[in-house]
């Protein structure tokens, strides 16, 4: 049997459709709805939800509903969703029983201090996890640069601050919480040159600082490492080991032919050397600051093991032996006050360049 059923009006017509579904006004909370049933088989309802989106669910479905999505509430050009709209995509539970998520969307922002567009869920706590080596990731780019002359980014974040308040921006921010014992980086970056001797850059980090102006209140700032405890307040002394650490793999030395790497692979060819640890060029009013050291905790400004120098580009040096300290100075770089007196008397000895050692007597302060 067929049922027809006449609109006397285009879509925008209003009250002009013969088939009108409406909610039971003596049912509090019900909404429009028609039955969709093939018996014994599945059963769901098609109709206009309580926040006027259309949706199906129920019946074979149990509590569950799903939203329709549309020009109505998602916008193809523009990418956006409404105030409270969410896209949960879920992949199936592995044999492992982790369950991997990938959410767009945007909560109330009255109920949520974070919220985000695009959010990468996954929790592995107390699952055994069908991997057991290598390195797994929750979002990877893979990326091979094209020909052309175009310039080329993996992955771009651009932020543009438009309005003065107190609040923070960050235009990228990685926060780790180590939580139990394991190895533990909240940020790695690793620039590998597999072309040798290049005349290109070859650059793991570039930080790059752009003012305007002056910086008469000291904000304009590169890298700002800050140190503190890992849970505020936390009672007692906070350690941290290194503020700034420059060296090969951590608890790895040097490496010479025949020992390991860190990958565990055999060094055969030669050392891992680093020219400058720390190079600093350009208009720099001062090369490095101590001035702020909290000296009642420590007056090391800066410390030397034996035999380590400071020195000149002339060819001078100044460090300590087992002697005491020793300043080597190039030919015409200083003239000797007097000859080299008896090694009882305090002060610098000074090695001239093809005049002999010479003694610089410490003069106490008055």
């Amino acid at each position: 049997m067929t049922t027809t059923f006449y609109a006397h009006s285009n879509i925008f017509g209003v009250n002009q459709a013969e088939l009108e579904i409406k909610p039971d006004p003596n049912v509090s909370g019900s909404d429009p709805f028609m039955q969709f049933h093939r018996p014994g088989v599945y059963a769901a309802n098609f109709g206009l939800d309580s926040n006027n989106q259309f949706v199906f669910g129920g019946f074979s479905d149990g509590d569950k509903k799903y939203k329709f999505w549309t020009e109505k509430n998602f916008n193809p050009a523009q990418q956006k969703f409404g105030p409270n709209d969410q896209l949960v995509l879920e992949a199936q539970t592995d044999p492992g029983d982790n369950k991997s998520r990938l959410r767009l969307y945007r909560p109330n922002l009255v109920s949520d201090s974070y919220y985000a567009d695009l959010l990468l869920e996954r929790n592995l706590v107390g699952k055994n996890f069908a991997v057991t080596s290598g390195t797994t990731s929750q979002l990877r780019v893979n990326t091979d640069t094209g020909s052309g002359g175009a310039s080329q980014w993996a992955v771009l974040s651009s932020m543009n601050v438009m309005e003065a308040s107190s609040a923070h921006h960050c235009a990228l921010y990685g926060q780790l919480n180590k939580k139990a014992n394991a190895s533990s980086w909240a940020l790695c970056l690793e620039m590998r040159n597999h072309f040798g001797n290049t005349t290109t850059s070859a650059v793991a980090a570039e930080i790059g600082v752009n003012s305007n102006g002056l910086d008469d209140y000291n904000c304009v700032i590169g890298i700002d490492l800050v140190y503190n405890s890992g849970t505020p307040f936390f009672a007692g002394d906070n350690v941290v080991s290194a503020g700034l650490r420059i060296g090969p793999a951590y608890g790895t030395t040097n490496w010479y032919p025949g020992t390991e790497n860190s990958d565990g692979v055999s060094q055969t060819t030669g050392r891992s050397i680093l020219k400058r640890g720390v190079e600093i060029a350009g208009n720099v009013q001062t090369g490095i600051d101590l001035t702020r050291m909290v000296t009642t905790f420590s007056t090391e400004a800066i410390k030397l093991s034996s035999n380590q120098l400071l020195r000149w580009t002339d060819g001078s040096a100044f460090g300590f032996n087992g002697d005491g300290m020793f300043l080597n100075v190039a030919p015409g770089a200083l003239r000797p006050g007097r000859p080299m007196p008896s090694s009882t008397q305090a002060g610098i000895v000074v090695n001239v360049g093809g005049l002999g050692p010479c003694l610089l007597p410490l003069i106490p302060l008055t």
